[in-house]
């Protein structure tokens, strides 16, 4: 079943400013990313030798993440049924991948994968090292050490089980629910922006914005960022560089404007208005999306990005103030 498809059941709901996912009776909100500018940045961590602390960040998420939606009973399928062929299905409808398959041999065990979203656009990355060695504390309530790592079209990750549960602590599921909750609003959705063509949704069940990935992401990944700090001030460069080549350079900029807040809300990221003075541009974003860690919500990730954007309009902008209070963001550009 591919996403189109689970819009059309109800397995994933699209509302103002959000995205709900439903697996096994649980509810979980999804984001939408461009996945070129993760990419780049997860390369540039790479290049700047912070390819440990990436990997670290991605076992993080990704041990959070699955832990939420694996249940005692789903385990009791058994690994090889419950990852290649239920979670096989759900990672194949999201597009991150084509096909994964998993298999255990004494203390090892092998992932293999094709057609990884990130690793098809930068090649070997230490991102998906890390998810490897999370996957394997859920699956296999363990430590793991990675023994073999090939990237390509086709991945393979080779991970050594040790004796003893991976020690990280992560939000409870209804307080994760609560802080994630979205009011019945009217407006544009994902399904809608689908639609009318502002994303379109390609047989291979991919998402594209002008032609470019979109990545189909839970954002606690980008607090673990947030938090961590690394090279963000990379971002808002690498943001520009992707959006200046789709977004029309003469557009008005009320209309780059129109187009941010579009993105930003039917991509999941919340509710948004803007507001433009005579001096200074604001960005409010409500009922933001909340992570699994239980470090706090942090948006720095997605703020850079935001200002990257901004600079289509004036490259000398800047963040002059930044406001966090009750799930309301709010971005002062001058």
């Amino acid at each position: 079943m591919r996403l189109g498809k689970t819009m059309h059941r109800g397995i994933t709901d699209t509302l103002v400013g959000g995205i709900i996912t439903r697996f096994y009776l649980r509810r979980r909100r999804s984001t939408l990313f461009f996945e070129d500018i993760a990419a780049q940045y997860f390369k540039e961590c790479d290049e700047a030798g912070k390819g440990d602390e990436l990997a670290e960040i991605s076992r993080k998420w990704f041990y959070e993440t699955l832990s939420s939606i694996t249940t005692p009973r789903l385990k009791s399928m058994g690994y090889k049924l419950l990852v290649n062929r239920v979670f096989n299905a759900v990672w194949k409808n999201s597009g991150n991948f084509d096909d994964v398959h998993i298999l255990r041999d004494g203390d090892l065990m092998t992932f293999t994968s094709k057609n990884e979203s990130i690793t098809r656009i930068i090649g070997k990355n230490s991102f998906y090292e890390g998810i490897a060695k999370g996957f394997s504390g859920v699956i296999f309530d363990s430590n793991a050490e990675l023994v073999e790592a090939k990237q390509g079209p086709t991945s393979k990750y080779v991970v050594r089980l040790i004796p003893g549960n991976y020690e990280y602590q992560h939000k409870p599921r209804e307080t994760y629910r609560k802080e994630n909750a979205l009011p019945a609003v009217s407006g544009f959705t994902l399904s809608d922006a689908l639609k009318s063509g502002v994303f379109t949704l390609s047989e291979d069940n991919k998402i594209r914005f002008r032609g470019k990935l979109i990545w189909y992401v839970e954002n606690t990944l980008f607090h673990l960022i947030g938090n961590e700090g690394i090279l963000l001030d990379r971002v808002p460069h690498i943001s520009y560089d992707y959006f200046k080549g789709l977004v029309e350079s003469d557009s008005k900029p009320e209309d780059k404007l129109q187009l941010l807040k579009t993105l930003l809300q039917v991509m999941g990221w919340g509710i948004v208005t803007i507001s433009i003075g005579e001096k200074e541009t604001k960005v409010c974003i409500k009922n933001l999306p909340s992570g699994f860690q239980l470090e706090p919500n942090n948006y720095n990730f997605l703020a850079n990005t935001i200002l990257g954007y901004m600079w289509l309009i004036n490259k000398k902008t800047k963040i002059t103030k930044t406001s966090l209070s009750s799930n309301v963001l709010t971005l002062t550009f001058s």
